[in-house]
Order: structure tokens, then C-alpha cells, then sequence
């Protein structure tokens, strides 16, 4: 991965691949910003928006077989989500 790519991880592509959205944290929102993340979504070839989740509870995640995490837990905390554009 190029440098702007080291902020994405391996399962947030793999979650936009699989189902057109992925979710990202708080503080790794905070520490890297908005733009930073729809640059290196970009460099990757996805045209994404990012909006803050309604779900303040937090979020389960669970990816399917084809997806590369398919653990299950809790997010206690605010986060965004990713959505592609569809053209």
C-alpha cells in the first residue's frame, strides 16, 4: 500500500467489496480526519461518503463468508460510516 493507504485497514475494503459501506472509529476519525479517509478510499478506486452514524450506541459487526473478518463484536463508541457512490 502507498502511503495514503496505511490509514485504511484490510477489512474496510473488504467491507465496502461485499456490501458497499464499512465503519470507522472515533478516534481514528479524529486522529486522521474526514478527507484524509476519502482520499486514500480513492486511491484505492472507491468514490466513498462518510457521514456520522445515527446509531449512537454504538454498532455489531459481522461480515460474511467473503468478507476477510468475520468476527462479531461490540462498538461502544460514536463512529462514521463509509458508503460507496454509486454512479
Amino acid at each position: 500500500m502507498n502511503a495514503p493507504n496505511r490509514i485504511i485497514e484490510p477489512w474496510m475494503i473488504g467491507s465496502l467489496r461485499c456490501h458497499g459501506n464499512t465503519i470507522i472509529g472515533e478516534a481514528k476519525m479524529k486522529r486522521h480526519g474526514k478527507q484524509a479517509y476519502i482520499e486514500a478510499f480513492a486511491s484505492c478506486g472507491f468514490a466513498v461518503r462518510i457521514r456520522e452514524s445515527e446509531n449512537t450506541e454504538g454498532c455489531r459487526v459481522k461480515m460474511n463468508k467473503k468478507c476477510t473478518n468475520t468476527s462479531l463484536r461490540d462498538a461502544k463508541v460514536k463512529h462514521y460510516v463509509v458508503e460507496m457512490i454509486r454512479k
